[in-house]
This record gives structure tokens, sequence and C-alpha cells, in this order.
């Protein structure tokens, strides 16, 4: 009986919650409903059964007898309005809440009035028709270039809207903000002008039609998931003052088959690199001493690593799933450490590799320290360790010598070797001629 009453009463506390949800505002004027937020002021806000067509929105209402000014739109006062056409706004509107636009698929531009000071980053997320922002020339705080949002001193790009496919970065321009063209349909390549300096968190993460970015060498910071997800990105130039990789930086980018890691960084954190499925071979350079936790993960074509003198931790899962990784280049004289959680489960950076047929390459007179190593190195975990001259290589980014040559096996994992003998027992292909390894 009386888990049945409180059944009732959660289900009764249940009910009233969502009944003021939907009914949340003070009032409603023309089809527009209202909540008030000072004696003088009210916002935009909600509306059960969502707004369509075409709205325009006063500067002023009138309830209960009072005048009241409309000078913001509440979070998710539009959102999901996917029959809402037009937004016409009175120069009194200063702020956009979290999310006010969202899902607004057919809103095809929005003019920030006059008095316009702030809007949420996602504010006109999924905005998918969204190609014009326009700025009232009378604002001090924004200002509009071809469709584009600007700082109104021109130093900050700071939206590009969903459905521009093309546009020219102004030169000037000292910082391009976060997420300024998250999910934006700009096609082809972007270059980025030589006054930049900082690009912003997620600033081109998920933009599938890009195909080539060439960042300049004034750009010193690159914030994370700036990359991520460009399902069409081909080719992309990182800058040589970079002196840290951030987490998922070019990371789901299945068409990149190459990236090089800029000579000054000294740390590469989570996953930045993971998910690029067509890279086949990665050099870190010898300035890197620390690489995080996945930050090579899933790169599932990856056959060759060289990693540079300078490592000191590979964090764990670091080379996950690199399952054709069949020789790596190590070129600390020292071991370099696995970071490993205290955990059962398996943290170890080189899950998914086949350790019984993936080549380590140590520096001559080092094998005893790789094949012995403690559980903080584990690097005798492989079957193969073999010593090579690295003094007479001074870069380890160097490409295999000329006389190395490339064989194929049976299920097209490629070895680059200057002698057959180390091959494995097994069918290969070479020059497009078969032999077999006895």
């Amino acid at each position: 009986m009386k888990i049945a009453l409180l059944k009732n009463i959660f289900l009764v506390a249940f009910l009233l919650f969502n009944t003021v949800s939907a009914i949340a505002y003070d009032c409603e004027v023309n089809g527009i409903c209202y909540t008030r937020t000072s004696t003088s002021e009210v916002k935009v806000t909600y509306k059960s059964g969502y707004y369509s067509g075409d709205i325009v929105i006063p500067e002023t209402i009138v309830f209960n007898g009072k005048t009241f000014t409309v000078t913001s739109i509440d979070d998710k006062a539009f959102m999901v309005c996917r029959q809402l056409t037009s937004v016409s706004l009175p120069k009194t509107i200063k702020t956009f809440g979290r999310m006010s636009f969202k899902g607004c698929v057919l809103l095809t531009s929005i003019t920030f009035p006059q008095d316009f000071e702030s809007y949420s980053q996602d504010s006109f997320e999924e905005c998918t028709s969204l190609s014009n922002i326009y700025v009232d020339e009378n604002n001090q705080k924004f200002r509009d270039i071809d469709g584009v949002l600007y700082s109104k001193d021109g130093t900050k790009l700071i939206l590009c809207p969903m459905a521009k496919a093309q546009h020219t970065i102004v030169d000037g321009i000292t910082s391009i903000e976060k997420n300024a063209f998250k999910g934006c349909a700009i096609s082809s390549k972007i270059v980025i002008p030589s006054s930049v300096v900082s690009i912003g968190e997620g600033a081109f993460e998920a933009c599938s039609n890009i195909e080539e970015i060439i960042i300049p060498n004034s750009v010193t910071t690159i914030e994370k998931k700036n990359f991520n997800g460009m399902n069409n990105l081909k080719s992309i130039t990182l800058p040589d003052n970079l002196t840290r990789i951030n987490s998922y930086l070019v990371s789901g980018c299945p068409l990149l088959t190459s990236i090089k890691i800029p000579e000054n960084v000294t740390f590469i954190d989570g996953s930045a690199f993971s998910r690029n499925s067509g890279i086949t071979e990665i050099t870190i350079p010898n300035n890197v001493e620390t690489i995080w936790d996945g930050s090579f993960s899933d790169c599932t074509s990856l056959t060759t690593l060289r990693i540079g003198t300078g490592l000191k931790t590979v964090g764990c899962h670091s080379f996950d799933n690199c399952t054709k990784l069949y020789e790596i280049y190590c070129y600390p004289m020292t071991p370099p450490n696995y970071r490993l959680f205290t955990t059962k489960i398996s943290s170890e950076p080189f899950e998914g590799v086949d350790k019984n047929w993936c080549t380590l390459y140590v520096p001559k007179g080092t094998i005893s320290l790789y094949k012995h190593s403690s559980s903080k190195h584990r690097w005798g975990d492989f079957l193969y360790i073999e010593e090579f001259d690295a003094s007479a290589v001074s870069d380890c980014s160097v490409e295999n010598e000329k006389t190395k040559a490339v064989y194929y096996d049976i299920i097209g994992r490629k070895y680059t070797i200057d002698n057959y003998e180390k091959l494995p027992k097994g069918l290969y292909i070479i020059s497009g001629k078969k032999i077999v390894r006895n």
C-alpha cells in the first residue's frame, strides 16, 4: 500500500514539473511567448508547439498594462523549430541563450541588431541552411564580412554559418575562435593568413568537405579537436612553431595518408592523431618527450614507426589497434617508460600490435636494455628485437635507405628491409613477382 502511494506521489510530482515546464512563460503576445527578466524587460522564450514561418519580434510589448523592452532570446527558445524560415530582431536584443536557434534547418540568415552583445557557442548548432550572418553597422562589438561574423576591430574570426560554402579568411586577423567553422560546408582548400597566431578549440571540427589546410608558421597555439572528424581531409600542414599537439587535434581523418609532426613539439596529447586509418608511416621528432594515452590508436594502416631520441614516456593505448605495424625504429638510448594503469585492465601502448611479428629496432649497444626492461618499459615483449646504427642517422625522420626493398605478404602487410633473410617464412610479392621465404 505504501509503495503504491509513493508511486502516485512521484507521478503527480512528475506531471506537475512537466506542466510547469510547458507553461514557463509570463505572457503570449501576437503568437510569441515572453518571460519577465526584470521590472522593465522580457526575453523571448520557448513556445509549446514550436514557432514557424517568418517571426517578427518587437522592441516592446505591453503586459498587464505595463510596457516591457524585449532584450534577449532565452535558452532553447527556437530550438528545433524546423519550419521557422526567418526571425526579424529589434535593435534592443542583446543576447542569445544556449541552443536558442539549434536545429532551425530552414533558417538561411540572421542579423545581429545594433545593441547585440553576446551569444552562446551552441546558439546555431545544426542550422544546416544558415549561409549568412549579418550585423547592424552601428553594432559596437561585431561586424560581418561576406556573411561571416568577425569582431568589430577585425582581429577575430568568430563564426562562419554552417551552409557557407566559400569564404576567404581575411588577412590581418590574429585568431580564429572556438568552433568558428565547426560543421561548415566550406569546401576544398583553407589557407590561413600569416597574421594568425592562435586557433581555438574545434575551429574546423567535422568540416567534411575540406580537403587541404595550410597553416602558417605564425601560429603558435592550436587548441584541441581542431581537425577532428574531417572525412575528406587529404593534406594538412602544421606550423613549425608548435610545441604541443593537443588532444584529438588531427583525428578521424580517413583520407589523410601522411602527417609531419613539427620538430619543436615536446608533448603529444591523448588521441591527438587517433583514427587516421590512411596513415602508413609516423615519425616522432627528437624533441618529443611524452606521447600521451591513445595518441595514435586505431591508425590501422600504420606499418612503420620511428621514435625520436628524446622520448621518455609512452602513454596507455598509444598505438592500440595499429594492426599492420611491422617495424619500429626506436632511437632513444634509454628505453622510454610505459605509462600503465594500476588496474587489471590492459593498458600497454601496443595493444593489438602483433609482437611476434613486428620487429623492434634499437640503437647499437642497447639491445640488452630493451630486451630485459622492467615493468615500466616492457619493450622485451617484442619477439624480434634487433640493433641498428642509429648514430649513422642524424635525424630519425630520414627515409629508409634506398638499398632497402619493399615486400608485401599475402594479406597486404608491408615490409621494408635491407636483408631478405629478415623476412618471416612465407609467400611475398616484390616488384610484381612472387617469392617464397623458406
